[in-house]
């Protein structure tokens, strides 16, 4: 129910006027992470934080960081061990979606990141996660893989990866992928696993259902679970009129659809 919950709130900040508490979590190195933080939060506002490492690294170049940040995954892989962060985030508990960005290094999210979110992973359950990631040209896949171990509990929206040649561009990369995992949705009912072939169709009685899907959950424009069930077509006549948003598992990952009745 929770996670449920927790799908919803980028669809509804939008477009119901919810106003749900997001925070955006950095990490930078080469400063290209922190162009790309800096234009997302052009965007969406809020709260803005940018982890920093107990000891700063000794490193000023990327051929002086690769062995430091190597080891750093080598101790984390083979002996859970993180290292040192100093920052700190207050009332995380009332945060909803956090906006987590970092650098890949050697594939792998970078250590100050995996860091932040193994010393918050506990308190970011049944909470929406959007990744956003900037690298010279490996792709992100491992460092979904990082996010996913370290946040076992949480709801991620598809990631957004930017790559070193598109910094400069990161502000159409951006509104782009706020598009495409729902964060605008007064003009678009696509919200997170949005590649699902999956349709809704209401009238003032039926609530019709096209696709794969295993369950669904009805939830008012409030947030409010009012309907649930597992089959493609069912009775809406007992619903007030408004808009509703459904709530559906699929193969693929959560989708939700938005009707008006």
């Amino acid at each position: 129910m929770k996670n449920s919950i927790a799908v919803l709130i980028l669809a509804l900040v939008c477009s119901f006027g919810v106003q749900a508490k997001h925070l955006i979590v950095y990490y930078t190195w080469s400063t290209h992470t922190q162009t790309v933080a800096n234009a997302l939060h052009d965007v969406v506002g809020g709260d803005m934080v940018q982890v920093q490492v107990s000891t700063p690294y000794s490193a000023t170049t990327d051929a002086q960081l690769y062995p430091i940040a190597q080891q750093e995954i080598a101790n984390i892989d083979k002996n859970g061990i993180y290292p040192s962060i100093s920052t700190t985030v207050d009332d995380i508990a009332s945060i909803d979606t956090v906006f987590v960005g970092y650098p890949l290094w050697y594939s792998r999210m970078s250590t100050p990141m995996q860091s932040f979110l193994h010393t918050y992973g506990t308190q970011l359950a049944g909470k929406v996660i959007a990744l956003f990631c900037s690298s010279a040209s490996s792709a992100i896949d491992a460092t979904i893989s990082d996010a996913k171990r370290l946040c076992p509990n949480s709801t991620f929206t598809q990631p957004l990866w930017v790559k070193a040649s598109e910094v400069p561009q990161a502000s159409q990369k951006v509104n782009s992928w706020l598009q495409t995992i729902g964060y605008f949705t007064a003009t678009s009912a696509k919200i997170i696993a949005n590649n699902s072939q999956i349709s809704i169709s209401a009238t003032q009685s039926l609530l019709t259902i096209r696709g794969t899907f295993s369950s669904f959950n009805v939830f008012s424009a409030k947030g409010s679970l009012v309907l649930s069930g597992t089959s493609p077509s069912v009775s809406i006549s007992q619903l007030p009129h408004g808009v509703y948003i459904v709530n559906l598992s699929t193969p693929s990952g959560i989708v939700n659809r938005k009707f008006i009745k």
